[in-house]
């Protein structure tokens, strides 16, 4: 995905604007998750997961459990995908969660027609085994796009249904950390959840029709695919958004300078250029020579070829 390379020279420019962000966009995708789901409450979240407040309404806990659950995953992205995990996360949302379903249950269309039976309970481990097994194995597949595996995952989550509720804010809290482990960096800086809340309609629309036949593997997954990626070309777009307007004037020789210092042994000028494809390429070369001049890096070879190292 063209926006996943551009990362890194966008997320160099404001480090205090992305803290001020990423907590924003907590705030806001703990509200658009549970609105998904018809919760609401004006509660003041950050005080609430700061024990300022105490939760008063099972509404207000709601929110308080999930923004304390997407902590918990933007300070441990290396959690394993696994059963244990799911069941973790749903006991984060649901103080008696963490069970797999005991009974089966029916995905209604405005609470009447019944639109999906989801996996029956004493298939339903084995079922989420599966998909953990299978999502490790195609996500380290280099012919397999990431996005494409993600989303996958994140609609037979759903279609398994392993819990009696919560279902949906659990596939959101995959979601987030699988797109955080598999290197989609800057989406920690938006709200996924709150574009999905505004294209709500869409979202079920896109589960209804990809999800038939798919007992029988028999379904489209086309509907599904192009939904979730559209989110996430929106989530790019509207952080990159932010991130330029806040500070239009961003200093490219500090980017560069910030690049650099993070690598660890040598790299070359072209991997540099594909890091940074909003600054020029004289401009990389000339930030390089002055710390060159610096004895701040070195250098083997000539011309693009030319491996650089920094030595300070």
């Amino acid at each position: 995905m063209e926006a996943k390379g551009r990362e890194k020279s966008y997320l160099l420019k404001n480090p205090a604007l992305l803290k001020e962000l990423e907590k924003i966009s907590m705030r806001d995708e703990t509200i658009a998750s549970n609105a998904i789901e018809n919760i609401y409450n004006s509660v003041d979240i950050f005080a609430l997961s700061e024990g300022k407040i105490a939760a008063t309404s099972s509404s207000a806990l709601f929110l308080g459990n999930y923004y304390n659950a997407l902590l918990k995953i933007k300070k441990n992205p290396d959690l394993q995908i696994n059963s244990d995990t799911i069941k973790m996360l749903h006991h984060f949302l649901f103080e008696e969660g963490g069970k797999f379903k005991n009974k089966d249950v029916f995905i209604t269309e405005k609470g009447r027609k019944i639109r999906f039976k989801s996996v029956s309970p004493d298939l339903t481990a084995k079922y989420i085994k599966n998909l953990c097994i299978s999502f490790e194995e195609y996500i380290q597949d280099i012919r397999m796009p990431q996005l494409i595996v993600i989303s996958s995952f994140v609609f037979d989550f759903l279609c398994i249904h392993p819990f009696l509720d919560g279902n949906g804010r659990v596939s959101r809290l995959l979601t987030n950390l699988l797109l955080i482990q598999n290197g989609f960096e800057a989406l920690r800086y938006i709200s996924l959840d709150k574009i999905i809340k505004r294209h709500s309609d869409n979202y079920y629309q896109a589960l209804y029709e990809s999800s038939k036949g798919w007992h029988k593997q028999k379904h489209d997954m086309d509907y599904w695919h192009v939904f979730f990626l559209s989110v996430i070309r929106d989530a790019y777009t509207e952080i990159f958004s932010k991130i330029e307007q806040s500070d239009g004037r961003s200093n490219k020789t500090e980017i560069i300078k910030n690049v650099v210092s993070s690598k660890k042994g040598e790299f070359t000028l072209a991997e540099l250029q594909r890091e940074l494809p909003s600054i020029s390429n004289a401009m990389i070369r000339k930030v390089l020579t002055q710390l060159k001049e610096q004895y701040k890096v070195a250098t083997r070879g000539k011309g693009r070829g030319a491996h650089w190292k920094v030595i300070l």
